[in-house]
């Protein structure tokens, strides 16, 4: 069960629209938390989605767990993730 759902974009219907990005797609990715834990997906983005984890960055394809520490990178803005 989804507890809370975000969708980042450049898109006005976005939960966290970032306008000055123009590497960014309309509905770019999503980030929920459900019972199993906080996850990061792309939502078919030209430029992807990734989480960059202790130096690294990792493509998100599918559901991908993100946490404290990581950083969640679409378009060419980085977003520290703090829960």
């Amino acid at each position: 069960m989804i507890r809370r759902r975000y969708v980042f974009g450049r898109g006005d219907d976005c939960d966290v629209a970032i306008s000055s990005d123009p590497y960014l797609s309309a509905q770019h990715a999503v980030v929920f938390e459900d019972d199993t834990g906080v996850w990061a997906a792309d939502l078919g983005s030209v430029n992807g989605t990734w989480i960059e984890r202790a130096g690294r960055r990792i493509r998100v394809h599918g559901p991908t767990p993100i946490g404290p520490g990581d950083a969640l990178i679409i378009g060419r803005t980085r977003i520290p993730w703090t829960p």
